[in-house]
């Protein structure tokens, strides 16, 4: 029979359990507000999404996840938006450790800087740009595919993942076929980037849409 942890152990359960609250409700929630921020200032993309969806069954995952534009519209948000803008830190062990010809001190914290990884423009030609299309037919936009982990790698990595991506197709799905929505009369969109703070994960500034239903003939 196993032991019950003792108090030395506390410390660790309790961030555990911390970990797994925020890593299963705040990323996902906020990468759904990054991609209608993005999509409300770039209204094109809607439309687009919305013909994909003419011909498909929204309550479907497998259909949501074939389609292109869908998902190069949610990878896109996250590149630009990543949940962990820090993506986590590391210390180095006793006898340091060499990357890429560097040299890395013992006992040094390393930071995986998601947020600025992911616009680098020798990772992605125009980085800082919205442009969906290079995950799909404009490949030549990606330079380093593996700059974009929105999900973390490694054994480490994001283990409800696909939930994740599940939960936004059909969010989004569900929206954009009975919605039409823009910014709020006033906005500009600033707001969610330049509010945005990062404590663990990303909280984003407020971003004001409105909607309308849809009238079907």
């Amino acid at each position: 029979m196993e032991k019950t942890p003792g108090a030395e152990h506390s410390p660790w359960l309790r961030g555990d359990s911390l970990l797994a609250i925020l890593a299963g409700s705040e990323p996902t929630a906020q990468a759904l507000v990054a991609i209608f921020h993005e999509l409300a200032m770039h209204p094109s993309h809607i439309y687009k999404i919305r013909s994909e969806l003419q011909d498909v069954s929204i309550t479907d995952n497998k259909d949501l996840a074939e389609l292109p534009h869908l998902n190069a519209v949610i990878n896109e948000a996250m590149r630009l938006h990543p949940s962990l803008i820090t993506g986590g830190t590391r210390k180095t062990t006793d006898s340091g450790v060499t990357i890429n010809n560097i040299f890395i001190p013992p006992h040094t914290t390393v930071v995986t800087p998601l947020y600025t990884i992911s616009k680098r423009e020798d990772c992605f030609v125009k980085g800082t740009e919205f442009i969906p299309e290079r995950w799909t037919s404009l490949p030549q936009l990606v330079r380093n595919a593996a700059a974009h982990v929105p999900f973390s790698i490694g054994r480490y990595n994001c283990i409800g993942q696909h939930l994740a991506m599940r939960i936004m197709r059909y969010t989004l799905a569900r929206v954009i076929e009975k919605y039409d929505f823009h910014l709020a009369p006033g906005e500009d969109g600033h707001d969610m980037e330049a509010d945005k703070v990062d404590l663990f994960t990303s909280f984003p500034g407020k971003v004001p849409l409105c909607f309308q239903l849809i009238k079907r003939g």
